[in-house]
């Protein structure tokens, strides 16, 4: 488990500065940081919402698992 978590702890980080780095127009690299952290937050309480409302009661936990890891 701690290489993966590793890598996928990594991967972020790294995503948000390519971004800030390749920003377009007048923007701040911080304001494209900022931009990439507000949507992976948003996303991963949409996420969480979906799935414990929407995906469990309907597919049930072992479907969703199956689904997350595919």
């Amino acid at each position: 488990m701690l290489p993966a978590a590793l890598v996928f702890g990594f991967n972020f980080p790294a995503v948000v500065a390519l971004i800030a780095g390749f920003s377009k127009g007048d923007d701040h690299p911080g304001v494209a940081a900022g931009r990439a952290y507000t949507t992976n937050t948003c996303g991963a309480i949409l996420a969480a919402l979906s799935t414990g409302f929407f995906f469990l009661p309907r597919l049930g936990s072992f479907r969703v698992v199956a689904l997350a890891a595919a």
